[in-house]
C-alpha cells in the first residue's frame, strides 16, 4: 500500500497510540483560563487620546518687554535737567526675548513646559541717562543681564477652545532677576489663529524682593517701588 492510503494508515495507527497511553497515566488537568477585562454592558469603549504635543517658539520681532514706574521729579530736575516737576510714567522697552512653550492639546488644554528669558540690559526709554543709571547703578543689569521665567502652573483655561477666540488666565512660575528668584503670577490674554499664539501678559513685581532699592537722588528724583511688567507676545508654532 503506497501513496495517500499508506499516509491515512500511519495517521491512524499513531492516533490508537496516543489513546492507549492516555487510558493507562493519570489525567493532567485542564488549565485554568486567565480571565479577560469585558466591559460592562452597554459601556461604550474608550477611544485613545488623539492629544498632541505641540511647542511655540517666540517671534522677537514681534514681541516686546516693557516695564512701567511710576517717578516724582523735584526742583534741581526741574532747572538742571529740564524735568517736569511731580509724576511721571517712565516705560522702557526691548526685544531682546527668548523662549519657547509646550502645549498638549487636549480637553483642557495643558501647559506642559515654558520658558523665557530677556535681555534687560538693552532696555530703552526716552532718558539715555535713565538706561544707564539702571545698567550701571540701580538694576545693575550690564552686571545682571539676563531675566529668566520658567512656568510651573496655569490656571482657567477653558475645557473647549475656538480658534481665533481671546482667552483670559493667570500662569505663575518662577522669576530669575540678579540671580534672585521669586515666585510671580501673571495675568495673560492670549488667542490662537493661524499657527500662532499671540497675547499680552502682565504682572506687578517690587525692585527690593530683586535685591535693590528704589532709585532716589535727593533734589533730583524718586521712583516708586511698584513696577508693572508687561509682554506683548507672538509665539510660533514649530512643525512636528
Amino acid at each position: 500500500m503506497t501513496g495517500k492510503p499508506l499516509l491515512l494508515l500511519l495517521i491512524a495507527s499513531a492516533a490508537l497510540l496516543l489513546a492507549a497511553c492516555a487510558s493507562t497515566s493519570p489525567p493532567t488537568p485542564a488549565p485554568t483560563p486567565i480571565p479577560t477585562p469585558e466591559l460592562a454592558q452597554g459601556e461604550p469603549s474608550q477611544p485613545a487620546s488623539t492629544a498632541q504635543l505641540r511647542t511655540f517658539v517666540i517671534d522677537p520681532a514681534a514681541s516686546e518687554v516693557r516695564y512701567e514706574v511710576d517717578e516724582e521729579f523735584f526742583s534741581e530736575a526741574v532747572s538742571r535737567l529740564g524735568k517736569k516737576l511731580g509724576f511721571f510714567r517712565a516705560v522702557g522697552r526691548t526685544n531682546a526675548i527668548e523662549g519657547q512653550l509646550v502645549v498638549l492639546d487636549d480637553s483642557p488644554p495643558q501647559v506642559k513646559s515654558g520658558e523665557f528669558s530677556v535681555d534687560i540690559s538693552t532696555l530703552k526709554s526716552d532718558d539715555s541717562r535713565r538706561d544707564r543709571k539702571i545698567r550701571e547703578d540701580f538694576l545693575e543689569s550690564a552686571r545682571y543681564p539676563i531675566a529668566t521665567f520658567r512656568i510651573t502652573s496655569v490656571e482657567g483655561l477653558p475645557q473647549q477652545y475656538v480658534e481665533g477666540e481671546k482667552v483670559r488666565f493667570q500662569m505663575t512660575g518662577d522669576m530669575t532677576i540678579r540671580e534672585i528668584t521669586i515666585p510671580v503670577t501673571w495675568n495673560v490674554e492670549a488667542a490662537y489663529k493661524e499657527g500662532a499664539l499671540t497675547g499680552e501678559a502682565q504682572t506687578l513685581i517690587y525692585m527690593k524682593n530683586f535685591g535693590f532699592m528704589p532709585p532716589e537722588i535727593p533734589g533730583f528724583m524718586t521712583v516708586t517701588d511698584g513696577v508693572t511688567l508687561v509682554v506683548r507676545f507672538k509665539a510660533v508654532e514649530q512643525s512636528p
